[in-house]
């Protein structure tokens, strides 16, 4: 019984585990980013201030870009619902238009700050813009008409013409894709039941209660029956206890002491029984005295 309920545990949660990867919403960071600027002579050189190390940097002068970002990402197999790109702001951003992303065409090196000359090429046919929250500390791109194939590969571009935007390091957040129940993906709304192969086993110590012999309890078919036999029954009257009288029997034996006292002074020659004591009678053969 124990060994079966653990099996079904495990079933249970290793289908919790398909589902939470099937479905659901997943994060992920960059496999490659980097930023490139005009102003740069190459890895290791100068840097605006308020750029974060490992983070990025775009700006646009007014003849054009200045400093573009880019990030690359490893997709799953899966075709998502909704794929979207998150960046934090820091620094001091001047924005008076959101940054834009667009497909970037060529490979690129992880690098801060590289050589303009080194910078990753780019397709704006399909242009993203981001959304500025209110507080300008972060931006979203909705990249759904980027997203081809297992690699997403893009370029980051200031919007306004003399914007410069500071940007965090990319972290396990910045991309997030959501993804349904199609294609075989467990709905983890609704888990599919478990059923095991044959039935359970019934635990001995749970279920098998045995019989007490010689306790059988009496039938009762119905309540009303019972309570009928209760009213039914005859009412047994407690016997009231009596209390001897005990003041009336101590005054039966002073009476009947006092009585035997009477009989005996009547019986000593003072009553009217003929009989005297024999202490007041006068000698035999003696006269009584004179005066």
């Amino acid at each position: 019984m124990r060994t079966a309920r653990l099996a079904l545990s495990v079933m249970v949660v290793s289908a919790t585990v398909i589902a939470i990867l099937a479905a659901g919403a997943s994060a992920d960071a960059p496999v490659a980013y980097g930023w490139w600027s005009q102003t740069s002579l190459g890895a290791g050189g100068p840097t605006p201030p308020d750029v974060p190390a490992d983070g990025l940097f775009v700006q646009n002068f007014p003849s054009g870009p200045a400093a573009v970002s880019a990030l690359e990402f490893r997709l799953p197999s899966q075709t998502p619902n909704a794929t979207s790109i998150t960046l934090q702001i820091t620094g001091t951003p001047i924005i008076t238009q959101p940054p834009v992303i667009c497909v970037a065409t060529s490979r690129f090196d992880a690098v801060q700050s590289g050589a303009w000359a080194d910078r990753p090429s780019w397709d704006c046919g399909q242009t993203v813009v981001g959304v500025v929250d209110a507080t300008q500390t972060r931006v979203e791109f909705a990249v759904d008409p980027l997203v081809e194939g297992s690699t997403l590969s893009l370029v980051v571009l200031a919007g306004g013409p003399v914007d410069r935007i500071p940007l965090k390091r990319p972290d396990f957040e910045t991309l997030t894709q959501t993804f349904s129940d199609t294609g075989g993906a467990v709905d983890t709304d609704a888990p599919p039941p478990i059923t095991p192969a044959e039935p359970l086993p019934e635990d001995p110590e749970v279920f098998d209660v045995p019989a007490f012999p010689g306790s059988a309890l009496p039938d009762v078919t119905s309540t009303t029956q019972t309570t009928q036999a209760v009213e039914h029954a005859a009412p047994v009257a407690a016997t009231p206890r009596t209390v001897p009288k005990t003041s009336n029997g101590a005054l039966g034996t002073a009476v009947l002491l006092l009585a035997l006292l009477g009989i005996m002074y009547w019986s000593d020659g003072f009553g009217l029984l003929p009989l005297r004591s024999a202490r007041l009678r006068p000698p035999t053969g003696t006269s009584p005295p004179t005066a």
